[in-house]
Order: C-alpha cells, then sequence, then structure tokens
C-alpha cells in the first residue's frame, strides 16, 4: 500500500510539472523553453516513463539482459528490480552525455481504421527514454496545437470524423468542394534540418534539442544493414506521431493564418465577393481542405497547399489530392462521407460509412480465421480470436450509418464459422450428417432466444450485438494537461 502511495505521488508531481508546462507555453506562444534536459534525466521522470512505455496497450517488449526482445501481457503496474535498476543506468547515461541511441526496425503497420503508419520499433531503452521526451514536449506543444489538427493526445479518430460531419450537415453554410490531402511517404520524407528548425521555435534547450537529434540520427535497420537517410521520423520510435504533429503545426498555421483566423463578418464578404471560405481537418499526415466555393477556387486552393507542402519539404501522394464534389463521396481516415438525398427525410444529408477497403480488410481477416488450414485449431480459441476482431471493428465503426451492414456483416460471419465446422469435421465416420453433428455439437442458444456457434462456454457475438451510437466529441478543443 506504502509504495502505491508513492507511485501515485510521483506520478501526481510529475503531472504537476507537465501542467505547469502547458500553462507557461499557453500564457507566451513566443516562449523558447530551456532547462528541460534535467527533468528527462531525473530518475523519478524515467520511472514514470518506464511505466508509460511498457504498459502501452498491456503489451510490452520483455526486457531481457541477455540482448533478446520478446512480447509478453504485462500485469503490475509497478516496476520490477531489474527495471528499477534500468531507470537508473538511463539516469547516469544521460547525466554523463553517454547515452547513444540505437538504430530502430521499421515495422509497417496497418490499424482498425485501415490507416498505414510506418513505425520505427525501438529498444526497451530508446524507448523509456523517448517516452520520457514526449512528457516534456507533449503539454507544451499542446498549448500550441489548433483545433483544426486532431493532434492532441485527447482526441480521437472519431472527433475528426465528427468535426467533419457537423460542417458538412449545415446546409447554410455548404462547405462541398473538397480538397483531399494526405502526405507522400510523411514519415520518411520529413527533413531533419526542417524539422529541427520548427523545434528551435519552441526549444532552446541545446541538451534536449541534441537528444532528440541523437535519435534521429540513429538509423534504421534495412535488410540487416543500417540506413542513415538525412530525412524522417521513424527513427524516433514511439516518439515519431508527435514530432510529424508537430512539423505539420507549420502546415495548420499557413491554414489558420489565412482562413481560419477570419471573423464571422470576413467570411460573409469573401462569399459575397465570390470567394471561398476554407475548413480544414487534419489527422497526422491525412487531412482535407472544405470550402464553400467553387471547384475553381478549390483548385486554387490545392495550389497553394502545394506550395506550402513544398516549403515543407513534402508532397501530396498521387493518390490522393484530388479535388471532389462532397456528392461525389470522399474517403478519409478508413470512413466514407458522402452528400446525397434522403427520400425518407425529404432532405439532403451526410452520409458516412466504413470505407469499402476497410470492410474488404475486415472479410479478409475473418476469412483467413475461418480457412481451411486453420481446422486443426481449438475452437473456443478460435471463435474466441474472431470475437477479438469484431468487436475492435465495430467499436470503431458503431458511431456511423452502420447498423445495415453490421447484420448484414453478422450473417456472413455466422455463416463463414459454420462452414468452417463442417470442413473442421469433414472425415467424420459416422451415420450422422456433418450438418447435424455441428449443429448438435456447437449450436448454442443465446439468452435473446436467438442461436449462435460455441464451444466450452465460448460463443460467437454476433455484431448486431455491438448498437450504433452517437458520438460526441470530447474536450473540443482542450489542452488535456489544462483540465485539472
Amino acid at each position: 500500500m506504502e509504495r502505491k502511495d508513492k507511485s501515485l505521488n510521483l506520478e501526481n508531481s510529475i503531472v504537476g510539472t507537465q501542467i505547469l508546462l502547458a500553462q507557461k507555453a499557453l500564457k507566451d506562444k513566443f516562449h523558447q523553453f530551456d532547462n528541460l534536459f534535467g527533468l528527462i534525466t531525473k530518475e523519478d521522470w524515467l520511472e514514470v516513463a518506464t511505466k508509460k512505455f511498457l504498459g502501452n496497450n498491456n503489451i510490452y517488449q520483455k526486457i531481457d539482459f541477455s540482448g533478446k526482445m520478446g512480447y509478453q501481457n504485462r500485469e503490475s503496474k509497478e516496476l520490477t528490480g531489474k527495471e528499477v535498476e534500468l531507470v537508473a543506468k538511463l539516469s547516469a547515461q544521460l547525466k554523463s552525455d553517454s547515452y547513444q541511441p540505437q538504430p530502430v526496425t521499421r515495422r509497417d503497420v496497418s490499424k482498425v481504421n485501415g490507416y498505414h503508419q510506418v513505425l520505427g520499433v525501438s529498444s526497451v531503452e530508446d524507448g523509456i527514454v523517448l517516452e520520457a521526451i514526449a512528457m516534456v514536449l507533449e503539454p507544451i506543444m499542446e498549448s500550441h496545437f489548433l483545433n483544426a489538427s486532431s493532434c492532441r493526445s485527447s482526441m480521437k479518430i472519431m472527433d475528426c470524423i465528427q468535426s467533419i460531419a457537423e460542417v458538412t450537415t449545415n446546409e447554410n453554410y455548404k462547405y462541398w468542394w473538397v480538397v483531399e490531402g494526405q502526405l507522400e511517404r510523411c514519415f520518411q520524407e520529413i527533413p531533419h534540418k526542417n524539422l529541427m528548425g520548427v523545434l528551435r521555435k519552441y526549444f532552446k534547450d541545446k541538451k534536449l534539442l541534441k537528444l532528440i537529434k541523437s535519435f534521429l540520427n540513429a538509423g534504421i535497420i534495412l535488410n540487416s544493414k543500417v540506413a542513415k537517410p538525412n530525412c524522417g521520423v521513424i527513427q524516433a520510435g514511439n516518439l515519431s506521431s508527435l514530432l510529424v504533429n508537430i512539423y505539420l503545426h507549420e502546415l495548420d498555421l499557413f491554414w489558420w493564418n489565412k482562413y481560419g483566423i477570419l471573423t464571422e463578418y470576413q467570411q460573409n464578404q469573401r462569399r459575397l465577393g465570390g470567394l471561398g471560405n476554407v475548413k480544414y481537418f487534419r489527422y497526422l499526415d491525412d487531412f482535407v481542405l472544405l470550402t464553400d466555393g467553387d471547384k475553381k477556387f478549390a483548385e486554387l486552393l490545392r495550389l497553394e497547399i502545394e506550395e506550402k507542402l513544398g516549403e515543407l519539404g513534402l508532397k501530396l501522394s498521387n493518390e490522393k489530392g484530388k479535388i471532389t464534389h462532397l456528392n461525389d463521396g470522399i474517403e478519409f481516415l478508413g470512413f466514407e462521407i458522402q452528400r446525397k438525398h434522403s427520400q425518407a427525410q425529404n432532405k439532403s444529408i451526410v452520409q458516412i460509412i466504413p470505407s469499402k477497403i476497410n470492410i474488404s480488410r475486415f472479410k479478409d481477416q475473418i476469412r483467413e480465421l475461418t480457412s481451411f488450414k486453420q481446422v486443426n485449431n481449438d475452437v473456443a480459441k478460435q471463435i474466441e480470436a474472431i470475437n477479438q476482431i469484431v468487436a475492435k471493428w465495430a467499436k470503431f465503426y458503431r458511431y456511423v450509418n452502420s447498423s445495415s451492414l453490421f447484420r448484414e456483416l453478422g450473417h456472413w460471419i455466422n455463416e463463414r464459422v459454420y462452414l468452417w465446422l463442417r470442413k473442421k469435421h469433414s472425415n467424420l465416420s459416422s451415420r450422422m450428417s456433418i450438418k447435424k453433428y455441428v449443429m448438435k455439437t456447437y449450436k448454442i442458444k443465446t439468452k435473446e432466444g436467438n442461436y449462435t456457434w460455441g464451444k466450452d462456454g465460448v460463443k460467437l457475438i454476433p455484431m448486431w450485438k455491438y448498437k450504433i451510437k452517437k458520438y460526441s466529441i470530447r474536450d473540443k478543443g482542450t489542452n488535456s494537461y489544462l483540465k485539472f
């Protein structure tokens, strides 16, 4: 109990420091922070960073002091003796300027929304130090980030989608022409020189900047060789997304200073003058610009953005960057957003549904689990695996127009599992038919009076069990470090 109280007091103390940093950044937007490196070297700071890094998603890179790394579930929130020793070692190395980051291993990650991100997998030691750096940078930068970009730690993809829905469903505004934007190889192409220049706008702590630069210069392991490009942030491992958001804040500011800052009166004057106004929404390296101007204005807007991106050393992906009317629909962050006429409501509505490509990817996962090569697997464990995929996908998409899709996919999954069970018992040597055996052995009645498949107390959870909900943006425009 005493150890838990000490741990809680430690975390509260660090949160208090982060709040002070956030308040200072909010009060003085031009302040350049110094004397931050000392925070990172403190054992208390590194201890909390270790807990955050190792406890991320309840999966962590197992510390193996023989030099090998693996993955396992982390149940305890308290550090082990070896982890405490590692914290002391990292603190000493940072203070003596002897700490050397190691090259990262590249990994392509596909998230539930279909969003692909290139990440660098760091060693445990580097991951902890990077987390400690993030604990310093994030509260300061959250006081600078704009509401238009969902890059605050408390904001999620659905916050971005819901914000778009609120703008596009208002018929008074008519933000119907869209410039779709996705940056080409953003995580791999951000120039180090430019990035360090942006960081120096907010931080003048030379030791902190040197440490960040040492991670960028550490390199990437490719085909058993270490490459050391002068661009890209995946070398910064678990800090890379924050660095991308800090760098693309320059793009956010470009929009804000020209369009976002305009008063309602100024926007009305632009409309009367035949000029368009612009709404901007970004999530990492994916963004959209919505305008109430015409297509010609949207084309000029795209040219403006391309010019600014050129200054940043970036460019739009060839697959994106197109100009689309909302009536034709756009795909953004794993969703399809389209304005169409509703006969039932006798008016135009904006429909948001899961993207076709993500539905296809989801089905591929289910097909893999119900394929012939999986017939020797335990039924209960296989159903648990399917339930986990369904739950993750359904919880992500339950806030949009998905009810009919959930029913359709639920029937499809049920049929896939049934066919898999039949394949599993295709060599059944019995007078009973395979169909009857499967029905007798695995068909289970639910509390609602429906039927599903199950075994040993584990049953297939129908997708329709995940009810569609209305999404509310939480803490819109709030710096999570200033809520206390």
